[in-house]
């Protein structure tokens, strides 16, 4: 384990999802301590939700670099407040990156965005909820990287689609759907 607050790994996905030239990397971060107070390996669970979202919305050939930040309720709040004009902690905020191609896309998979998530707001909603924080950490991951790749639930029809999509891929990793009536 790291020392708090530093570093506390960086994870490679490095799997071939159809050849060689498709590989999606996560790159992993926290600036909260609480999360290495977790009982169950955090990295994992982000990977494997990142690559279950990615499945599920049919992106299996996806190349490029997503970026997870395991953080805190203030650190989620400034930019809650910062890039949506919103007041206060939310659980996941999603920024896709600038889909514009780089000269060197061939050599550095592409920038795909960043997810972050607030430690904090997870305990409770997970502990409202009655289910794993594990659960709920894999469902943010699951839902930020849905909204990374263009899906989004601000119109019924189109929340119809995303939520269908989280929960095929929440089950895909063993884990209950989050819009039954026990849940969220």
């Amino acid at each position: 384990m790291a020392e708090r607050g530093q570093l506390q790994k960086e994870l490679y996905l490095a799997r071939s999802m159809t050849d060689r030239a498709n590989i999606l990397t996560v790159s992993l971060r926290d600036n909260e301590p609480k999360w290495h107070d977790l009982k169950f390996d955090v990295g994992m669970c982000c990977e494997a939700a990142l690559r279950a979202s990615f499945e599920a919305a049919g992106e299996i050939g996806a190349r490029g670099e997503v970026s997870i930040l395991l953080s805190s309720d203030s650190v989620i709040a400034r930019l809650n407040r910062k890039y949506r004009g919103v007041e206060g902690p939310t659980n996941v905020l999603s920024f896709p990156a600038d889909s514009a191609t780089s000269q060197f896309e061939s050599e550095i998979p592409p920038l795909l965005g960043d997810i972050v998530v607030a430690f904090e707001t997870l305990v409770e909603e997970a502990e409202a909820a009655r289910i794993t924080m594990q659960a709920h950490l894999a469902h943010m991951v699951v839902h930020g990287a849905l909204h990374l790749l263009g899906f989004d639930h601000q119109v019924e029809a189109e929340a119809e689609v995303m939520e269908k999509l989280e929960v095929e891929s929440l089950q895909s990793l063993g884990i209950g759907s989050p819009y039954m009536e026990s849940s969220l």
